[in-house]
This record gives C-alpha cells, sequence and structure tokens, in this order.
C-alpha cells in the first residue's frame, strides 16, 4: 500500500472520530448545528466526565488489587475522590 492511501485513511478515520463525537453532542443537547460554541463545550464536558470516571475506575481497581492507600498527599487533599473510591469498595 502506497504511503498516500495510508494517509488518506487515516485522515478519513480521525474525520470520522470527529463526526461522531459531534453527533454526540447533537443526541446529547439538541443544539442546531451552527452554534459550535455550545457544541464544543459540550464535548469537552463529556470528554471531561469521561476521563473523570476513568481516573476514579482506575483507583479503585488499582485499590482493590494491591489493597494498599492512594499516596497520603492526594488522600488528604481530595476529599470527594476520596469519599467516591471508599463508596466504590464497598459495591
Amino acid at each position: 500500500m502506497k504511503t498516500e492511501t495510508v494517509i488518506k485513511k487515516t485522515k478519513s478515520k480521525i474525520n470520522q472520530r470527529k463526526i461522531n463525537i459531534k453527533r454526540l453532542a447533537h443526541d446529547y443537547a439538541d443544539i442546531p448545528t451552527k452554534d459550535t460554541a455550545k457544541e464544543n463545550s459540550i464535548i469537552k464536558g463529556l470528554k471531561a466526565e469521561k476521563k473523570k470516571k476513568n481516573e476514579l475506575e482506575h483507583l479503585v481497581k488499582r485499590m482493590k488489587n494491591r489493597k494498599k492507600t492512594m499516596p497520603n498527599m492526594i488522600w488528604k487533599r481530595n476529599k470527594s475522590l476520596r469519599e467516591n473510591i471508599l463508596a466504590n469498595l464497598d459495591k
């Protein structure tokens, strides 16, 4: 396969992902296609939520597997995270 075709295929995949994320934002908020600022803020919010959830799941998994606590500094500083982890450990 030539490099040009590889580049075209990867570009199309990237564009497809962008379109899917935009579609998700539209489904999520019922906004018109012209309102890109609102759309972008919703996309940012969705990504941030997902990232936060993944981090929390990772920490919970790590604590369950190793039976270790988080580093003391993070544990003391972040009360809401601590409460979430303790709540998830009970599940």
